[in-house]
């Protein structure tokens, strides 16, 4: 983040002499916050004083994620909890590959006194079809039958090896794809960083045993991994039908941005998007369809290639998660359910939701800016 911050500020101040932007912080900052961090196991506690420790619970939304939960025991007769849920995936049908799922056998062990939940998805039920199934029906029409290029925006972080998993899946059950010789490129240093870091042995502690055995996506062929300039416009940039697999899953930045610049324009290209897009995200301006051109580095670009939409591959809970996984703990105790992570519809969608599971039991509350709360 920070080394693409610093790229976009030196793009912007080479074209704006007059006012010149300075990134938030830099990988100098990074580094020095890097050697402040620790790890630590899921469900173990991690002691900040003699009166706190944190447990960090699995919860699906990505390999290695957490929800935390801290404990303040002052003695015996003092003992406050907080349950800072963080992005999770809980109610879905399809678990996330490599990830361990929130178990009701921990979470009924949970005594929260305040709640802090995240709401990107308030209000709203998503689809739940199967998006190996949805990807293979793309990778039919789009690349073997009209000889396009698919790219496909992902998250480095997690999402880039589902989608690999997927692919890997279709390679081994659909002959006419395995056959086709159809080249795979994932594009970004990050993102192959990530990849090689879930594959890791080490890190099997942090997904459920049904992952134990796929370790041989970790060493796949098929997909050929390009993390420089050079590389990415000398292989991807070419009329050939193909997938492109690269980050940032938004086009905020990295090389799905540089690669949304080049294709957005040419009609033989198939976008596919993996998961949210953000408001004013390039992205989202593109899904959304509502012009005809983009503007991208401060250049405009006519909107030519073809927007398939976005796979079924939130690591989100939908309404129904978010409101279910209450059910999943003892709430005897709770006070408060603070509501953040989102936009402002759905913030209040989940609340009117948690209003109305709770009566007068539990104050729900959608934090304002510079707002303190005690529990």
């Amino acid at each position: 983040g920070a080394f693409l911050m610093e790229k976009e500020c030196e793009v912007y101040n080479k074209n704006n002499k007059k006012e010149q932007l300075k990134p938030l912080y830099d990988t100098r900052d990074v580094d020095r916050a890097l050697s402040y961090l620790r790890g630590y196991g899921y469900n173990e506690k991690i002691y900040l004083s003699e009166t706190v420790y944190v447990k960090l619970i699995p919860n699906a939304h990505i390999c290695g994620d957490c929800s935390i939960y801290i404990t303040y025991e002052k003695d015996e007769y003092t003992k406050k909890t907080l349950l800072y849920l963080g992005d999770h995936n809980y109610g879905k049908k399809q678990s996330k590959p490599f990830t361990m799922e929130w178990k009701k056998e921990i979470a009924n062990k949970l005594k929260p006194t305040m709640i802090i939940t995240e709401a990107t998805y308030g209000g709203e039920i998503q689809k739940q079809e199967n998006y190996i199934d949805e990807l293979e029906k793309y990778i039919m029409s789009e690349v073997i039958e009209k000889k396009r290029t698919l790219f496909i925006p992902s998250f480095a972080i997690s999402r880039s090896t589902e989608i690999a998993y997927g692919l890997k899946k279709i390679w081994e059950r659909n002959e006419v794809i395995r056959n086709s010789d159809i080249p795979i490129f994932m594009c970004g240093l990050m993102t192959s960083k990530c990849h090689r870091i879930i594959g890791n042995p080490k890190h099997k502690c942090f997904y459920d045993e049904k992952w134990q055995n796929e370790d041989e996506l970790f060493e796949w062929d098929k997909i050929r991994i390009v993390d420089n300039f050079k590389d990415v416009q000398s292989k991807c940039l070419n009329q050939s039908p193909k997938i492109l697999i690269a980050s940032s899953g938004m086009c905020v930045g990295g090389y799905s941005k540089f690669l949304l610049s080049c294709y957005v324009t040419q009609k033989n290209c198939s976008i596919l998007f993996t998961g949210y897009q953000a408001i004013q995200s390039e992205g989202r301006r593109v899904l959304e369809g509502e012009h005809k051109t983009i503007s991208i580095d401060g250049k405009v670009h006519i909107i030519r290639a073809t927007v398939l939409g976005s796979l079924s591959m939130s690591g989100h809970a939908d309404n129904k998660g978010l409101v279910g996984i209450f059910d999943t703990m003892n709430l005897h105790n709770l006070k408060k359910v603070l509501i953040i992570h989102g936009e402002d519809s759905r913030k209040f969608a989940l609340k009117e939701c948690l209003d109305q599971k709770f009566k007068d039991s539990v104050e729900v509350i959608v934090p304002k800016a510079k707002q303190s709360f005690k529990f």
